[in-house]
């Protein structure tokens, strides 16, 4: 059996290829017999570049080094070796259906997403597939991000229903993904799981010999880790604040008020560094799932309204409610964060996290066994 899995991979996003690994793996591990393979496929240019905020010799070499470690992770845990770039829509489908695939996975993260077609083009991405594409097909924890059914075209919705109705099975991320295809299929017959990051087993020996490379830095001092954006202005207060209080900077990215410079990790590096936080702050994700499956607190914002539907509903959201988590880490609007207001979450975040680090770790148990017997039924379908 040949098996495909078209997702995204290959930008300089963790996350996102994280997401593609743990899917490539979780998919290996039930179907030990086939060929499983990233379909080497983009529907756009990935984003490969360097912070250019606060940016100095020194983090210019570190994003040098970060974009050779992900080249070097596509190439060689993804095991993609070649990469085709193709933005027309029914060419991209005619390269995934030249591959002969007898199964097809859709997912995860949020490449159901219509944000990058070009305006005047009126359909779906090549991420939804087609009827045409000939293959069991099955949506893998697939996110479509902020789509709204009410503002979809008439030619869209109908492309939509074509597409869904030609699945074997459908499973998604979050609940405003199920909110939108439930318009064309009953919800009983959409699954709702977890990202499969959460199927990942930790290897903390890629982040340990990373630690042991930054000798200038002391990781057994209490740190605060960072994800920000450049335009995060309440970042440098909350910074100087929780220095004051006795705690070490880290950031992700380039900031001149942190301690710790750390954008130079691979996603397995990434992956382990958040057991050194005692939290997380960050707009990512991603991170916030990693924090989680490290047992570390965090205080998460969405980047803008953008990433919500026009019913409000976020992936941001969706996730720490998983958890319980949304009153004590989750902040809605970030241009209305204050210093204070920062500090206060995190205290929150690790009372609750404290408190409830026993139904956490059950919950996260639970979500991975919950995408496994997904699988299960793709399996026996």
């Amino acid at each position: 059996m040949k098996i495909g899995i078209l997702t995204y991979y290959g930008d300089l996003n963790c996350g996102t290829n994280l997401q593609a690994y743990a899917t490539m793996l979780a998919i290996r591990r039930k179907f030990p017999l086939a060929l499983v393979e990233i379909i080497d496929f983009h529907g756009f240019k990935q984003d490969i570049k360097p912070y250019k905020t606060d940016m100095t010799l020194a983090t210019l070499y570190n994003d040098a080094a970060r974009i050779l470690k992900y080249r070097r992770f596509v190439r060689r845990r993804l095991e993609v070796s070649r990469e085709y770039i193709i933005r027309d829509v029914q060419k991209a489908l005619d390269h995934i259906q030249s591959k002969q695939y007898d199964c097809i996975y859709v997912g995860a993260d949020t490449l159901l997403e219509l944000d990058r077609l070009p305006n005047t083009y009126d359909g779906l991405s090549s991420y939804w597939l087609s009827s045409q594409v000939l293959a069991n097909k099955y949506l893998l924890a697939a996110s479509a991000k902020n789509v709204s059914y009410e503002l979809l075209s008439e030619i869209q919705k109908k492309k939509m229903r074509d597409t869904i109705l030609s699945y074997s099975g459908i499973s998604v991320r979050d609940m405003a993904t199920m909110r939108l295809i439930s318009h064309f299929i009953p919800k009983e017959k959409i699954d709702l799981i977890a990202d499969p990051t959460f199927t990942l087993d930790i290897d903390y020996n890629h982040v340990e010999s990373y630690i042991r490379s930054k000798k200038k830095y002391d990781f057994d001092q209490p740190i605060i880790g960072f994800h920000t954006l450049k335009d995060d202005l309440w970042a440098k207060e909350v910074a100087f604040q929780l220095k004051n209080k006795g705690y070490k900077i880290a950031s992700l990215r380039p900031a001149h008020w942190a301690d710790y410079i750390l954008n130079d990790m691979s996603p397995l590096e990434q992956l382990g560094i958040y057991k050194y936080f005692k939290c997380m702050i960050t707009h990512r994700f991603h991170d916030s799932i990693f924090a989680i499956i490290n047992n570390t607190p965090v205080v998460n914002y969405s980047p803008d309204l953008t990433f919500a539907n026009n019913k409000g509903e976020s992936k941001h959201e969706d996730l720490l409610k998983l958890f319980g988590l949304k009153d004590s880490c989750f902040i809605e609007n970030r241009t209305q964060m204050t210093a204070v207001a920062i500090i206060e979450k995190i205290i929150s975040s690790i009372d609750y996290f404290t408190s409830h680090l026993l139904e956490i770790q059950e919950k996260r148990i639970q979500l991975r066994e919950e995408y496994y017997n997904f699988l299960d039924k793709t399996i026996s379908s």
